[in-house]
């Protein structure tokens, strides 16, 4: 039998199963041949990398951060190749799409590109120009990053709080009564980002929970998910975040 209808096999084996049982694929795969170990991991090994090339190949079709990386990785060829023009044209389309997503760190590489072109040409007037707006969307990027994982810090300390069930001791309640006193969870004009501000009431919803505040809760909830369906586009990776 051929080693593609192997792997075939193999993968309808296990969709098949609804529980796990390594006997039972040797046998739907190899029948009344001699089973070998080796092979048969080498098969198993194969196919797992098979089914992770077509999941990526998917993601490639569906996700923005692939999108943004391939559009990226073609500028590098182009400009090796000194195809400056046609650079400009795809970091254009970069640019729209990662300020669309807020993704700030294809921004900040977006702009680094545009320098280089700019320099690539010897383009003084470029530089003259809009060199100090570039550094200063530079900084803000990286504000708007800083701010975001900031965000996320607390955010996790509170999730970790909450598992552990820290508000139960008198020590514990007294660190969540502190955390809650960051001045970043102070005040949503802290954000800096519709990201960022998402996490804000994330962060809040697990206070509440933790402080046993069932009324402010709620709110939070409300709040949180009504922000975060004025931007569908964003939901998936909110979600993953």
């Amino acid at each position: 039998m051929e080693a593609s209808s192997k792997y075939r096999l193999l993968f309808e084996a296990i969709e098949a199963q609804e529980f796990f049982d390594d006997d039972a694929l040797q046998r739907a795969v190899y029948g009344s041949e001699e089973i070998q170990s080796r092979k048969y991991s080498e098969l198993k090994a194969y196919l797992y990398d098979l089914i992770l090339r077509s999941l990526q190949q998917y993601d490639e079709q569906t996700s923005i951060d692939y999108q943004l990386k391939g559009l990226l990785q073609s500028v590098r060829s182009l400009y090796r190749r000194w195809l400056l023009n046609d650079c400009k044209h795809l970091l254009r389309r970069a640019k729209k799409i990662a300020l669309q997503y807020e993704q700030f760190a294809t921004i900040l590489e977006v702009l680094d590109w545009e320098k280089k072109l700019a320099y690539a040409n010897a383009d003084i007037d470029y530089f003259d120009a809009h060199l100090q707006a570039l550094q200063e969307e530079e900084e803000r990027c990286l504000q708007q990053m800083s701010n975001i994982k900031t965000y996320q810090g607390l955010f996790y300390r509170l999730y970790l709080m909450v598992k552990k069930n820290t508000v139960r001791s008198q020590g514990g309640r007294e660190q969540v009564e502190k955390l809650k006193q960051h001045p970043l969870l102070a005040n949503e004009t802290n954000c800096l980002s519709f990201r960022a501000t998402v996490l804000y009431y994330r962060a809040h919803t697990l206070l509440d929970y933790q402080l046993r505040d069932r009324e402010r809760f709620y709110q939070n909830c409300k709040t949180s998910v009504a922000l975060v369906e004025t931007k569908p586009h964003l939901l998936r990776d909110i979600c993953l975040e």
